[in-house]
């Protein structure tokens, strides 16, 4: 069997039929219609098996937040392999195609969710983002500390909301590393078509306004439901909370927790630091469940590296094995005694042996080198390099992204 591995020019819908039967769907018109508009087949890749269109994956064109600043990024995306040839090779062909093309673009990144933990580790993929989900009784959602109404929330339709909500949205993303860039197509195609306006129950936007500036927004829907009794016992999903402030963040959950005919409040794709969690008198009742979110892997290890912001100066040695982007393998030093960062080449001894995978889990501040020590990750070479290494990396805050992609 002879696999051709090229992007699908012109041949979008078919990509898009192919990317839903992956996954065991159909695509609609406009599944197709929302994916070309935010990939361009040209940062797409398939696999043909003679003249059938057999696999697929591509990659969005991103910026992404990291500790200092933002980096190209790419966003793998659409990505696998139609039952009837799987087991074949035909994903890591594809997959090892598109490390080379994000690296030819420029992106020293790329990152995904991944639709199974253990298929992107193999690719030099790390998990770089946890994150968190809630399940909160609403009789049980008192604050530690009263939370005083202040400002103002409206809700909007989608169209006088979606202005707003980027503004907001584009405050908080220079603030918080693993935050994505979200053009007008994204916000448009991909953000408001996954809340599915289409169906019931119906979207509601929320604007929190404090001194007469928006400052945060909640994205909900109200799942109503009531039991023989004539009791309310539905539920409140909440899609998206972005907020600028703490007080921001305090008043948009006030509002949210005060929503009436409603026995559970529900969210997913929370930060692993959310504020919820020290706002409530009784964390516990968050009934929070911790997973894995986004995926990390270093394309570039000088450009990466280069363009981060550290926490501390210092200089650190490590050594890196890269089969797949074997631009990436040697020993690299890593001086921040400087204003801006420097990493090159080095015949220095290695401090820490760290594969890629890991490279990428600790790049964005989302783990530790610790932690990856202590699990017998990495190899410490020098004593006290992985305690030097947290030093380093350590950030304000954790890494989140609040969509899948």
């Amino acid at each position: 069997m002879s696999i051709e591995i090229r992007p699908p020019l012109a041949e979008g819908r078919r990509f898009s039929e192919t990317v839903s039967a992956c996954f065991g769907g159909v695509s609609t018109e406009e599944d197709a219609e929302h994916r070309t508009k935010v990939l361009p087949m040209e940062r797409a890749l398939a696999a043909f098996d003679g003249g059938e269109m057999v696999g697929a994956t591509g990659a969005f064109e991103f910026d992404v937040t990291i500790p200092g600043g933002q980096i190209p990024a790419g966003g793998v995306t659409m990505t696998g392999v139609l039952p009837s040839h799987r087991r074949q090779g035909i994903l890591s062909a594809m997959m090892e195609q598109q490390l080379v093309d994000i690296h030819a673009w420029g992106e020293p990144v790329a990152i995904l969710w991944a639709s199974e933990g253990a298929i992107y580790g193999r690719y030099g993929y790390g998990l770089a983002i946890p994150e968190i989900s809630i399940e909160l009784e609403r009789d049980r959602a008192g604050f530690k500390r009263p939370v005083e109404p202040s400002g103002r929330v409206r809700l909007m339709g989608r169209k006088d909301a979606a202005k707003v909500m980027s503004e907001i949205y584009d405050r908080a993303r220079v603030e918080i590393p693993g935050m994505l860039t979200r053009s007008t197509d994204w916000w448009e195609a991909h953000t408001f078509a996954e809340h599915d306006e289409s169906k019931e129950p119906p979207v509601f936007y929320a604007l929190l306004e404090l001194d007469d500036r928006a400052a945060a927004y909640a994205a909900y829907k109200v799942h109503s439901d009531w039991n023989l009794d004539g009791m309310a016992v539905g539920w409140l999903e909440v899609i998206e909370e972005v907020s600028t402030s703490p007080e921001a963040v305090a008043q948009i959950w006030r509002f949210l927790l005060g929503i009436d005919l409603i026995q559970t409040i529900k969210a997913m794709h929370l930060p692993l630091d959310h504020p919820i969690q020290h706002l409530l008198a009784e964390s516990r009742r968050l009934r929070m469940g911790v997973k894995d979110a986004v995926w990390l892997r270093i394309i570039d290890v000088e450009a990466a590296f280069a363009r981060r912001s550290y926490a501390s100066a210092d200089s650190l040695v490590l050594e890196v094995e890269d089969g797949l982007c074997p631009w990436n393998s040697g020993r690299w030093e890593l001086d921040t005694s400087g204003d801006n960062a420097l990493i090159q080449r080095t015949d220095a001894d290695a401090d820490l042996k760290i594969a890629p995978d890991d490279l990428g889990s600790v790049y964005l501040g989302g783990n530790t080198f610790g932690a990856l020590l202590r699990s017998g990750s990495i190899h410490e070479l020098k004593t006290g390099a992985a305690w030097r290494a947290d030093g380093m990396f350590r950030t304000e805050r954790m890494p989140w992204c609040p969509e899948i992609f």
